[in-house]
């Protein structure tokens, strides 16, 4: 029932051997370099910006926790609703090579 196409589908041949470039290559673009350390800066100041706001409304309002979560969640979801919006935004500037 084995048909000649299904046996030879299963058979494990091995693979050439490929040259992994590595992710060295990727660092020497200079634009790439921009973008990551751009977004590496932003992702700090948004999770710093979400340390400042819990710490405040802890320590200087005391608001219990189900209050400091719904306040997480909220800064949350406007990040949610922001970055697509964002996105459209820049859909026709940007282009990729």
């Amino acid at each position: 029932m084995d048909s000649p196409r299904c046996s030879s589908l299963m058979e494990r041949r091995p693979l050439a051997p490929t040259k992994r470039s590595g992710f060295l290559p990727v660092l020497r673009n200079p634009q790439f370099r921009i973008l990551w350390l751009a977004q590496t800066v932003s992702g700090m100041g948004s999770m710093l910006a979400m340390f400042a706001l819990l710490s405040l409304g802890g320590f200087r309002f005391a608001l219990s926790t189900g209050e400091l979560g719904g306040m997480a969640a909220l800064f949350f979801l406007t990040l949610a609703l922001i970055f697509p919006i964002a996105e459209l935004s820049l859909m026709g500037r940007i282009r990729v090579a």
